[in-house]
């Protein structure tokens, strides 16, 4: 029995270091706006809780609906994503920490934090503080790993179409003019719904759907299947197209695709 519980403890440890140096690899968490679990984006403040108990254990974290680091644009594998899972009965709240990796794979398990408050408020409350000890036992600190690192050949070019988008998005701010749509355009018809948006131009028969990501939005043309992707500025409506050097907004309504061309925006 005393072999059983001293290779039970020497498993847990070694468990415990492989975990946190491969954590210590990454530089990010993204937390949702909401998880399965609750009806309502940050229902009882428990995804921004989350997002606090990360910051708390020395991680750089956001939630999916800030702004984020350039970095993460041109290198998403540096961030991990966060979930809570909820495995709660009839007298007890149970909760856990998961965390995934840019391919979807589950990187780490916290303990289970319980609670037997009645109240979900409370109860949610304690049991996520109780599963981030796990957090806490990692003493995570970033240490880069070049083979963990997704490398991107061009990432400097990229930095600098950024960098320039955002000046043209403050010169248009600033200069309030804007680029009207092309006549052909004006009868366009637009359908919404939770993640989704769809646009026709009835002229052309071109559908474009523009699917929620955790990053922004990513945008497929019917006819061609050019597929787009968009990253959210500091600005409302605002997003920056990948590899292009491009931009979309929304002026009363309506979306609008302006692009830099021989330093005119068309």
């Amino acid at each position: 029995m005393k072999k059983l519980v001293a290779f039970t403890i020497l498993f847990l440890a070694l468990y415990s270091g492989y975990a946190q140096h491969n954590l210590n690899n990454y530089k990010y968490v993204v937390v949702p706006d909401r998880y399965d679990f609750l009806k309502t984006p940050n229902e009882y403040r428990i995804n921004e809780l989350t997002k606090f108990l990360f910051e708390k254990y020395n991680f750089i974290a956001f939630l999916e609906s800030e702004v984020l680091p350039d970095e993460i644009l041109t290198n998403a594998c540096l961030v991990l994503h966060a979930n809570v899972l909820d495995h709660s009965g009839v007298f007890k709240t149970k909760l856990t920490i998961e965390l995934k990796n840019c391919k979807g794979e589950i990187v780490f398990t916290s303990i289970e934090g319980d609670s037997r408050e009645k109240e979900h408020s409370v109860a949610y409350n304690l049991a996520l503080r109780a599963a981030a000890q796990s957090l806490a036992a990692l003493n995570y600190s970033y240490n880069p790993d070049e083979n963990q690192i997704k490398l991107v050949s061009e990432s400097t070019k990229a930095k600098e179409e950024i960098k320039a988008l955002k000046q043209e998005i403050t010169s248009l701010k600033e200069a309030k003019k804007v680029t009207e749509l092309e006549s052909n355009e004006s009868s366009n018809t637009v359908k919404v719904t939770k993640d989704t948006v769809t646009l026709t131009t009835p002229l052309k028969e071109t559908v474009y759907k523009a699917t929620k990501t955790p990053r922004g939005y990513e945008v497929n043309n019917s006819l061609t299947n050019e597929v787009l992707l968009l990253f959210p500025t500091d600005l409302k409506d605002v997003f920056m197209v990948k590899d292009k050097n491009a931009i979309l907004y929304k002026k009363d309504g309506v979306w609008i695709y302006t692009s830099l061309n021989n330093s005119e925006m068309v």
